[in-house]
């Protein structure tokens, strides 16, 4: 079965100097075998964070916020321990 997830990492360049943000923070959706509902749980929190890398104007340290995204899909019948991994990943 076709499952997605949607990651989303959020900068601020304003804290780029400061060992403890050199990742930025890392939120994820939860698994769904719906894209579109796992696309608007996206859009929701992508809206938490408007000045992102496609604003046009400035140079990236004059944004408050750049932000990544991708939605990640996979077969859960061929792919064993997805969320385990990710939620690994996430938190280091």
């Amino acid at each position: 079965m076709l499952k997605y997830v949607a990651i989303l990492r959020v900068e601020e360049p304003a804290k780029w100097d400061t060992w403890k943000n050199t990742k930025g923070k890392i939120f994820r959706s939860p698994v769904d075998t719906s894209r579109r509902r796992v696309e608007i749980w996206l859009e929701k929190a992508k809206k938490k964070y408007p000045e992102d890398r496609i604003n046009v104007g400035g140079g990236l340290m004059e944004r408050k916020y750049i932000t990544y995204s991708t939605i990640l899909a996979y077969d859960s019948r061929e792919s064993e321990n997805v969320e385990d991994l990710l939620d690994t990943l996430i938190r280091h």
